[in-house]
């Protein structure tokens, strides 16, 4: 098994914060002296899960798994896409306090200062297989292929898996895009992630992406979904 010294991933961590350039900041880890490593093939405890592709090890290092795309979520993601929150909710299921193998990608660090890696699940069951966590958040359309580095062997297999989503409808595969003919659009919209709607001529309406548009028939269908008027183009109720 390789032994992976991530001394400088500290570093690149505070770059990916937004630590300034060009002038010596130490972090608290490096001034106690800290040194993290990464074995490959080494088993780890998923300490806890960021997102749908992306979990903290019990070691503090973050780890993006390898070859896939989760749809965005979290803190800097002004409008969640559509099953981010499924998304990241499976990836808690799966991982979250867990026994979990880590296989390094060849290309082992992304520029955030993350770990890329395959992770699977390890069963206490010495008899029952390791879970390959790409394969089910694929073929459950809570995650795309990310053809980054990947040998063209091992995008064939994870392409397959996203191809039976498709062919399923699951997970974002069966989410409803925006018509595309102008007379099939419904009268109200929200996006995904707002609590608010609009008529679809609104300018707020115009902003939302295809991928997180949702049309209302009515204003009631709308508001059972919990949404409220835009004070804008609906006025306030």
């Amino acid at each position: 098994m390789r032994r992976i010294f991530i001394a400088f991933a500290l570093i690149a961590a505070g770059i990916g914060a937004g630590i300034p350039i060009g002038r010596a900041t130490k972090s608290p880890a490096q001034e106690k002296g800290l040194h993290l490593d990464i074995v490959d093939g080494g088993i780890y405890t998923a300490r806890a899960v960021v997102d749908g592709d992306t979990i903290v090890l019990d070691n503090g290092l973050h780890c993006r798994i390898n070859g896939i795309n989760a749809p965005e979520s979290g803190r800097f993601v002004r409008d969640y896409s559509p099953m981010a929150k499924e998304a990241t909710a499976k990836c808690i299921e799966l991982l979250e306090g867990k026994r979990i193998r880590v296989k390094l990608a060849p290309q082992h660090m992304d520029m955030h200062g993350r770990i890329v890696a395959n992770v699977f699940v390890v069963s206490d069951d010495a008899g029952k297989e390791e879970i390959n966590v790409r394969e089910v958040m694929l073929k459950n359309g809570l995650a795309k292929v990310m053809n980054l580095g990947l040998p063209r062997e091992e995008y064939e297999i994870l392409k397959g898996w996203q191809d039976e989503a498709k062919v399923a409808e699951a997970g974002i595969w069966g989410i409803k895009k925006v018509p595309e003919k102008v007379e099939d659009l419904k009268p109200f919209c929200a996006a995904s992630s707002s609590k608010t709607y609009h008529l679809c001529n609104c300018g707020m309406a115009k902003r939302i992406s295809p991928a997180n548009w949702h049309g209302y028939a009515t204003s009631d269908e709308a508001e059972a979904a919990g949404l409220k008027p835009c004070a804008t183009c609906l006025g306030k109720k």
